[in-house]
């Protein structure tokens, strides 16, 4: 068994898929298949059921996936502790979709504060990961009453600290030509005829979805793992998605932004180790984060 065959084990577990798996870690998807079987005769026991659909864990797989992310996390936050640093001053940032985060990238690039810049957008969970492991300074989460709580609990449990930038009133992102785009608001009712996307979650943690509107019950609901590709669906029929509404030129990306009005308000903040004092390159991201929301 190797560290290896654990992140196989992950991917595939949260993928649904050894294909999908293959793709997310950039292997050929025969040798993913092999490090499994491998793992499966090393342990005497399935971690999977395969089916045509896909692959499920089994009793012991979910188990084993369990231990699986306790000791890649520690081994994760070991290697981004202790080692060696590139003397070039970096910053790595974690974040939910937001097209806003290159707009800070870009004015610290404009103060020439930093070297190197990553931004890495992942699902909530990746980005609560990122930080805890030390792969990222620090993240950017949304808040809502959907996944507050259950969303605070596991920032606590983890060691981790909320930080609140700023509230907003959800908005739903349409196509120009949605046949809802010429409203001045919007109430959930008006979108029960049409079909939602919605950002990717890993499924044993859909409650911390970063949507600020609920999966409707009824209807279609779409899925993607990135903004490119939650935009081309929108722009490709008449389906819509939630989100802030703080958004850079949604012109240029062909959408229409248009407030919820019977929306909760939610929140967008940062989260960061407990205790840990920011680097001068995040607490200067912290800050142009901060002056961009609350202004715009």
């Amino acid at each position: 068994m190797n560290i290896q065959q654990l992140q196989f084990v992950i991917a595939v577990a949260e993928s649904g898929s050894f294909r999908a798996a293959a793709k997310r870690l950039y292997i050929a998807q025969p040798s993913l298949s092999r490090g499994i079987k491998e793992l499966e005769k090393e342990l005497a026991t399935e971690l999977f059921q395969r089916t045509a659909k896909g692959a499920k864990l089994t009793n012991s797989g979910y188990l084993f996936y369990e231990e699986a992310r306790k000791i890649t996390k520690q081994f994760s936050a070991l290697n981004e502790r202790f080692a060696p640093k590139n003397a070039a001053a970096h910053l790595v940032i974690s974040g939910q979709h937001y097209d806003f985060l290159a707009v800070i990238v870009s004015r610290i690039l404009a103060l020439d504060a930093a070297q190197t810049i990553r931004i890495a957008e992942g699902t909530t969970l990746e980005v609560i990961e990122d930080v805890e492991t030390y792969k990222s300074e620090l993240g950017v989460i949304c808040l809502d009453p959907q996944n507050q709580s259950g969303l605070l609990q596991i920032l606590a449990h983890q060691g981790l600290e909320y930080q609140t930038v700023t509230s907003f009133r959800p908005h739903i992102y349409l196509s120009r030509n949605h046949p809802l785009a010429a409203r001045q608001e919007i109430r959930q009712s008006d979108l029960a005829p049409y079909p939602q996307v919605r950002f990717l979650q890993e499924s044993s943690y859909r409650q911390l979805a970063e949507d600020p509107l609920a999966q409707p019950k009824k209807g279609v609901t779409i899925l993607a793992s990135d903004r490119g590709t939650l935009n081309e669906v929108l722009q490709a029929g008449n389906a819509y998605a939630s989100g802030s509404g703080l958004v850079s030129d949604p012109e240029e990306q062909e959408l229409v932004l248009v407030l919820l009005a019977d929306g909760a308000e939610s929140e967008i903040g940062i989260v960061t180790r407990k205790n840990q004092k920011l680097s001068e390159h995040a607490a200067l991201f912290t800050k142009e984060l901060q002056n961009y929301l609350q202004t715009s």
